[in-house]
């Protein structure tokens, strides 16, 4: 596996944490400014259901599960299903590490094009229901994918163009802001009021339909 920096200025940074949403397993690193040099500090696999992770909310029918109708690569990925409109009834895991700036978080999301469909990708301030996030909320817009600063209320365009397959999501938390990329372009969007997260959070939600599907 490879490092790349968050930014150039970043590059002599000491240590980057990097998480991956990954195959059907998910990794922690650690990285020293040689990205060669690795400690593996976490790994879970789906295969074995969903135990590493926490169950934050999910109410019937409403359900998540792996399953192998899509997958990045391996044989599974994560299915979050929402067939009930209540936003009481949201899906929500998350994984919790020690607070830390200098990380990067990704995951790969498969868009199945759906119209009706809110789910994403966040990275939480310590303390905080507030955060950072990259996803689709179709009632913000059904064409493009959307960057999250700090609450459900602010929802910034990307620009960048839903397309049918996978995709690699990617939040950079730096002293400086987390910023967002997207198959590995920045998007030009950036939360400076986040410097470190805690935990990694997927999340479906806003009272819409669907399946999000992770990996």
């Amino acid at each position: 596996m490879h490092c790349s920096p968050a930014i150039d200025f970043h590059r002599k940074l000491i240590k980057k944490l990097i998480l991956f949403v990954l195959a059907s397993y998910i990794v922690l690193f650690f990285f020293t400014s040689d990205a060669s040099a690795q400690t593996l500090l976490f790994e879970d696999g789906f295969e074995g259901g969903l135990t590493s992770w926490s169950w934050i909310s999910g109410s019937s029918p409403n359900n998540m599960w792996t399953t192998t109708s899509y997958s990045h690569s391996g044989r599974k990925s994560l299915i979050m299903r929402l067939s009930d409109a209540d936003p009481q009834k949201y899906l929500h895991l998350q994984k919790s590490f020690t607070t830390t700036t200098n990380i990067t978080v990704r995951a790969y999301f498969y868009d199945a094009m759906q119209n009706m469909l809110g789910s994403i990708m966040e990275v939480k301030k310590p303390g905080s229901n507030e955060g950072t996030a990259l996803g689709v909320r179709t009632t913000d817009s059904t064409s493009t994918y959307i960057f999250r600063i700090n609450n459900s209320s602010n929802h910034l365009n990307t620009g960048v163009t839903r397309r049918r397959g996978w995709h690699l999501f990617e939040l950079v938390v730096t002293p400086t802001g987390t910023f967002g990329k997207i198959d590995g372009e920045f998007i030009g969007l950036v939360n400076t009021t986040q410097t470190q997260t805690d935990s990694v959070n997927l999340i479906s939600s806003w009272g819409l339909f669907g399946d999000a599907y992770f990996d």
